[in-house]
C-alpha cells in the first residue's frame, strides 16, 4: 500500500518521480498526525 511506500520514502529509498512527490506528501501528512 501508499504507507509502505512512503517507510520507504523517508528512510531515503529512491522512487519513481511520478509517485515520489505524493509518497512524500504523504510521508509529511502522516508523520504530522
Amino acid at each position: 500500500g501508499p504507507w509502505r511506500d512512503c517507510i520507504l520514502n523517508v528512510v531515503g529509498v529512491p522512487v519513481p518521480d511520478a509517485t515520489g512527490g505524493r509518497l512524500e506528501i504523504l510521508c509529511r501528512l502522516g508523520g504530522e498526525k
